[in-house]
């Protein structure tokens, strides 16, 4: 059977459709807005849509409230556009104000991000790769369409994908450059770890790199009563 490597929704049109904080631990995730004016870092993609290892998605930040008042509440993810205003999606910022406020009746907008699990070679782990920058996964396409670039029998990409950064502000730009490597034993492996991820996980509210918190249960054959 042939393994389906390109996400649905990676190559539509999206003309008719709109267009990092903090973190309290690492969730080992990348995103290309996190590199500076000339930095670049190189991935290596670890199996495919058909694996459930990649997806293109929908995801913006929402707010909850919290000892009276709405509070960031960490990131949605959906398959499918939400809507420009789906239920508690966060307040828009006004970023010309050295204060930022939020804005109300003002919303930020859902992104469209390419998400896939890959091999960081800068860090050494697989990370949670998510590109809502249109540019990169435009790119990417491109890469996965090159009859040059393929995968192996364990679905690991036998390229690895440079993304650079150039710029600050408005007049920052990106760019995704694939280069052939040798699939290298460490990444092998690195495929087993994550064989059973899949990252529709995060349309629930869970994520590949997290885990749930463990859960006790009380088994009354033990019991002393």
């Amino acid at each position: 059977m042939t393994l389906q490597i390109i996400p649905p929704g990676l190559t539509t049109d999206e003309s008719s459709k709109p267009a990092a904080s903090a973190k309290k631990f690492d969730r080992q995730e990348f995103f290309p807005s996190s590199l500076t004016d000339g930095q670049s870092e190189q991935f290596r993609l670890l199996g495919a849509y058909g694996t459930g290892h990649a997806g293109v998605l929908w995801r913006y930040p929402i707010e909850q409230m919290k000892d009276g008042e709405l509070k960031f509440a960490g990131f949605r993810y959906t398959t499918d556009y939400p809507g420009a205003q789906p239920e508690g999606i966060a307040r828009a910022v006004d970023w010309s104000n050295p204060a930022r406020p939020k804005l109300d009746n003002e919303f930020v907008k859902p992104k469209k991000a390419l998400v896939w699990i890959a091999w960081s070679v800068e860090r050494k782990r697989p990370e949670l790769l998510i590109l809502e920058q249109r540019g990169l996964r435009e790119g990417i396409t491109e890469a996965l369409q090159d009859g040059d670039y393929g995968f192996n029998d364990d679905a690991v990409a036998e390229f690895v994908l440079k993304i650079s950064r150039r710029g600050t502000g408005l007049d920052t730009s990106y760019s995704v450059l694939p280069k052939p490597i040798k699939v290298t034993k460490t990444e092998t492996e690195a495929m087993a770890e994550v064989r059973e991820m899949n990252v529709a996980s995060l349309t629930e509210g869970s994520h590949p790199f997290i885990k749930p918190a463990a859960e006790f249960t009380t088994d009354t054959a033990d019991s002393e009563f």
